[in-house]
């Protein structure tokens, strides 16, 4: 069984803004082949889809939705864990 891992989430909400592969790899700076192992990864992961594929880019379906409607939430928890931790660390050197 797959593992997704937290870039595979960070990437499939970049193409759920852009629509597109080639967009949200040339936001991430990344190539869009790259993007899409981690969009199948991630589906893999989760056992779903979570687009569709259209000539013109990709939608997200339901399950889609329900996913990339939390990551906001997900990345706004991780920033704080990342300053708590920053904070944390300052008072423990002493700086």
């Amino acid at each position: 069984m797959t593992q997704a891992s937290w870039d595979d989430f960070r990437i499939a909400y970049q193409v759920a803004k852009s629509g597109t592969l080639t967009k949200a790899g040339n936001l991430l700076q990344m190539n869009h082949a790259t993007v899409l192992r981690h969009i199948n990864r991630l589906e893999e992961a989760l056992d779903t889809k979570l687009f569709i594929r259209h000539q013109r880019g990709y939608q997200l379906t339901d399950a889609g939705e329900l996913v990339v409607k939390e990551i906001p939430d997900i990345q706004k928890s991780f920033s704080r864990l990342e300053n708590l931790m920053s904070s944390a660390e300052k008072n423990i050197s002493g700086n």
